[in-house]
């Protein structure tokens, strides 16, 4: 028994092929909503074959299906992939036995679908296919790495020669390109940029986006953190961080709504002592960091940075720079990371993220806390 499933009013050459369908005994059936509570029509668009043996009592046997973006065509099965044209993809999955009552819960078909070959005009071929846009040409590189200090833009690592390969300003001027092969960027740095290129002579442009030093593609600026959100921000680690797009609560204040002795996103009670504030920062960084898994670790090196480079202007930093201590000296000792990451000095990614953030708070030149070095 071969059954087609359609879009009755969208189904191109099947509307056609009624009659021979019928022929060749062939059933079409609409295809039906798996998940809806009333099992009504539902648009399909992917492909699906489902096959199977039916001897045993309500259950299909040997059953297999594809899932894909073939269409039941030569070119969507046949071909071999090659240099132009479209390329189909799809995964065969396989079972040992299914239920065939199971099976409209799992594809959309519906038990007992009334056959449409059967009913004159019930099957339309619908729409032409919409014109083609304009081809897309992908640009020579699939992003740029952004340095700091100055901004500067440079090319991945393995990009080889790109000939007239061309990174523009924001006002559409090519910029000059330094001695170390890099693109100054005067201006804040961006997310993305527009580049261009001359294939055959024919110059093209496309944007594309900006990893920055935190591996973020295309990330927007985040907002300053202060020491209250900290434990928030690392306890949500490895998601990323959010970006402060959303909308407040109305009934909620700045300050978390219950006034300034109110318990913070980690529960403790904020304190009046900036050095007790950044200690018991230090100690839910270690806290946190001592948890994370090695194949995760190089990734919290980097949030690690982010979050504290974040939080330079919180009046805590500055409180107790006039200290003249550095508590983030502590961070470096061994008891305060986890032990693949090991001793001082056997782990340059996270120490050097830790010099830098020194550099962000002006931390550097003050007295290691503890004598810590």
């Amino acid at each position: 028994e071969i059954t087609l499933v359609v879009n009755p009013t969208s189904c191109q050459e099947v509307a056609s092929a009624g009659p021979a369908l019928k022929k060749a005994h062939w059933r079409v059936v609409a295809s039906a909503d798996p998940a809806g509570p009333k099992r009504g029509l539902r648009t399909l668009h992917a492909k699906f074959i489902f096959s199977a043996n039916d001897r045993s009592a309500g259950n299909a046997t040997s059953p297999w299906v594809y899932l894909g973006s073939g269409n039941l065509t030569a070119a969507g099965f046949l071909h071999r992939a090659g240099n132009a044209g479209n390329l189909e993809a799809g995964v065969v999955l396989a079972l040992e036995t299914l239920a065939w009552n199971s099976l409209c819960r799992r594809l959309p078909v519906e038990k007992d679908s009334a056959d449409l070959t059967l009913k004159p005009g019930a099957l339309l071929a619908g729409e032409s296919a919409p014109p083609r846009l304009p081809e897309y040409f992908a640009p020579p590189v699939a992003f740029l790495e952004l340095l700091e200090e100055p901004p500067r833009l440079k090319l991945p690592t393995g990009s080889g020669s790109l000939g007239n390969f061309e990174i523009l300003s924001l006002n559409g001027q090519p910029i000059m390109v330094a001695v170390d092969g890099t693109y100054r960027w005067d201006a804040p740095p961006p997310s993305e940029v527009r580049v261009r290129w001359s294939p055959a002579g024919s110059p093209r442009t496309a944007v594309v986006p900006v990893l920055d030093r935190f591996g973020r593609l295309a990330g927007k600026p985040l907002p300053a953190l202060d020491f209250i959100d900290l434990e928030e921000e690392l306890r949500s680690f490895p998601n990323p961080p959010e970006d402060d797009d959303e909308e407040q609560d109305p009934g909620e204040s700045d300050d978390g709504g219950e006034g300034a002795g109110s318990a913070g996103a980690g529960g403790a009670v904020p304190s009046n002592y900036p050095f007790r504030e950044m200690m018991q920062a230090i100690e839910t960084i270690a806290a946190r960091q001592t948890m994370v898994p090695e194949a995760q670790w190089p990734a919290w090196c980097a949030r690690l940075e982010q979050a504290l480079v974040r939080m330079k202007a919180s009046p805590p930093v500055a409180s107790v720079h006039r200290l003249g201590v550095n508590p983030l000296s502590v961070l470096r000792r061994s008891e305060f990371r986890p032990d693949y990451a090991g001793s001082p000095g056997s782990c340059q990614l996270y120490e050097d993220a830790l010099t830098r953030v020194e550099a962000a708070w002006d931390y550097s030149g003050l007295v290691p806390l503890g004598g810590t070095s």
